[in-house]
C-alpha cells in the first residue's frame, strides 16, 4: 500500500530522545504513513535504537549517510518519500497522537493551502528559556495565511518539525537549499514569495523541545545574522513589488540594535534609501549622525507618504505600532511592513 503521508526525520546523535520521537509517530491515529529516519552520521547508540524500531515496524525505514548536514539528510529522505504529503519531524520532539490525522485532513479539505503547520507546546524550562517561550507564543498567534505572510520578515513564522506540505509543491516552488542560513526559513520565504499559501491547524499538536544541543542553538546557520542574511533578498524583492516609492522608505525604530540590523540587511542585499527614522524620542538635533531626519511617531504628517519598515524588536510594542498605523488608515503589506 502506498502511504498517504511520508514523515521525514533526520537525526544525528540523539539516543536520549529519538525513541520518544519515533514512538510518537508510530502511535499516530493516522495509519497510512511511512517514517523515513535519516541517520546523518549518527553514533552507534542512536543507530541501534532506530534500527530496532525498523525491525519491529514496517512503517519505519532507515536511510544512512555520512555526516553531511540537515539539508542533505532532508534531500535524501525526500528522494525516497512515497506519500502525497510530507510531514517533518525532529529527533528531540514529540508529535501528539492526532497530529498527522488532523494535518492530513486539513490539506485534503483545503486544496488551495500548500503547507499546514500547527500550534506547538514549549518543551523546555520556562524560567530559563523565556526568549524561546515568547517566540513560541508569537508563532502560535500566526494561524491564517494572511498572518503568516505579513509576519514572515519578523522571524520565522513556523516551527520546522510542525509542518506538513504537499509533495507536489516541491516541484512547484523548489526543495530545500544548502546555504549559510537556516534552511527552513529560506524555504518559507521562497515559497511565500512565489505565492504559496500556508496555514495552521489551530490546535497544539507538537511538543517542541529546546535542549542545549538543539541545532538552532549550536549551529552558526541559526545565528541572528544568518537569519538577516537569509531574509534580505526576499525583503528586497517584496519591497520592489509593493512599495510605490521604492527604494525610498521610512524606518520605524532608531535604537542601536535596529540600526545594526538594518546595516547588516543592507550589506546582505537590501537596497533602500532611508528617508527618515521614526521613534518615540528623537535625538535633540532631530537628525541621525548621517544627517537623516528622525521624527517623533506622533508627527505622522512627516512620514506617512513613505513606505514604512517597522524594525522594532519588542513584540508588544510592535503590536501597538501596527494598531497605530492602521488607525492612520495605512494598510499592512501595502503601506508598511513589520520586519
Amino acid at each position: 500500500m502506498i502511504p498517504e503521508v511520508s514523515v521525514i526525520l533526520p537525526v544525528r546523535n540523539a539516543a536520549g530522545t529519538i525513541e520518544s520521537a519515533i514512538q510518537s509517530i508510530i502511535d499516530q491515529t493516522f495509519s497510512e504513513l511511512e517514517l523515513l529516519v535519516i541517520l546523518d552520521g549518527s553514533n552507534q547508540a542512536t543507530r541501534d535504537i532506530v534500527k530496532k524500531y525498523a525491525r519491529g515496524d514496517r512503517k519505519v525505514q532507515v536511510l544512512e549517510q555520512p555526516p553531511k548536514g540537515i539539508v542533505n539528510a532532508l534531500t535524501l529522505g525526500l528522494s525516497h518519500a512515497k506519500g502525497k504529503f510530507i510531514a517533518r519531524m525532529d529527533g528531540d520532539d514529540i508529535s501528539f497522537p492526532d497530529r498527522i490525522e488532523k494535518q492530513c485532513a486539513f490539506l485534503n479539505e483545503s486544496p488551495k493551502i500548500d503547507l499546514v503547520s500547527c500550534l506547538v507546546q514549549h518543551g523546555g524550562d520556562a524560567s530559563t528559556q523565556q526568549g524561546y517561550l515568547h517566540y513560541i507564543n508569537w508563532i502560535n498567534e500566526l494561524i491564517s495565511p494572511t498572518a503568516i505572510r505579513l509576519n514572515r520578515f519578523v522571524e520565522s513564522p513556523l516551527a520546522h518539525p510542525s509542518v506538513m506540505f504537499r509533495t507536489a509543491s516541491l516541484a512547484t516552488f523548489g526543495s530545500y537549499r544548502k546555504q549559510e542560513g537556516p534552511e527552513d526559513y529560506e524555504l518559507w520565504l521562497r515559497w511565500l514569495q512565489q505565492g504559496a499559501h500556508m496555514a495552521k491547524v489551530p490546535e497544539v499538536l507538537l511538543l517542541w523541545n529546546d535542549p542545549d544541543t538543539r541545532l538552532s542553538r549550536t549551529h552558526p546557520a541559526y545565528a541572528e545574522n544568518a537569519f538577516l542574511m537569509t531574509k534580505a533578498p526576499y525583503l528586497n524583492q517584496e519591497l520592489s513589488n509593493v512599495n510605490s516609492n521604492h527604494p525610498d522608505v521610512a524606518v520605524w525604530g532608531y535604537g542601536r540594535r535596529t540600526r545594526r540590523k538594518l546595516e547588516y540587511l543592507m550589506n546582505s542585499g537590501l537596497a533602500v534609501n532611508i528617508q527618515c527614522y521614526i521613534d518615540v524620542k528623537p535625538p535633540a538635533s532631530g537628525f541621525s549622525e548621517a544627517g537623516i531626519p528622525v521624527y517623533n511617531y506622533q508627527d505622522s504628517h512627516t512620514y506617512t507618504d513613505q513606505f514604512i519598515l517597522c524594525m522594532v524588536n519588542n513584540r508588544g510594542v510592535r503590536a501597538s505600532i501596527r494598531e497605530y498605523l492602521i488607525g492612520l488608515n495605512l494598510t499592512e503589506g501595502i503601506n508598511f511592513l513589520m520586519c
